[in-house]
């Protein structure tokens, strides 16, 4: 059985966990009485480094992606925006959540300053802090473009 796991993860087989690269033998026992002999590779890899994406243009008119500014995962991972703020390029809040799932598109920028009304066609900032799965702090920031 040739299989990887990320860093921090374990990979359950029988009565058995693995945290570490490495060639396993791994004797099941089924109640039936047929025992099995699995050889295990396994291959332990590093995160992604970028493993947590953006859109960098926002069209509110616009379907599918880039309609809305939220965070996204690479992995098929649970994470949490655990805060995510945009500023206008004069340094004003314009808008701010907290505890979201990333990729979680309902609870995303929408392009709408905090009077409800459109915010101009402009380069915004954000900041937001995502923790991963394993309770890892990711920092982010970066530049977007809103457009109408």
């Amino acid at each position: 059985m040739d299989t990887f796991i990320y860093e921090g993860e374990e990979l359950v087989l029988g009565n058995k966990s693995f945290k570490s690269s490495g060639q396993y033998e791994v004797s099941l026992h089924i109640q039936e009485g047929c025992d099995s002999l699995v050889v295990l590779n396994l291959e332990v890899e590093p995160l992604p480094s970028m493993h947590f994406f953006t859109p960098t243009l926002i069209n509110p008119n616009n379907q599918g992606w880039g309609k809305v500014f939220t965070i996204y995962s690479r992995l098929e991972r649970q994470a949490t925006i655990k805060q995510l703020v945009i500023y206008d390029a004069q340094g004003r809040l314009v808008f701010k959540t907290q505890n979201i799932a990333v990729g979680d598109e309902s609870q995303a920028w929408r392009g709408i300053s905090p009077n409800e009304s459109a915010g101009p066609s402009a380069v915004y900032f954000f900041m937001a802090t995502v923790e991963d799965h394993f309770g890892r702090q990711h920092h982010l920031t970066n530049k977007l473009i809103l457009i109408h």
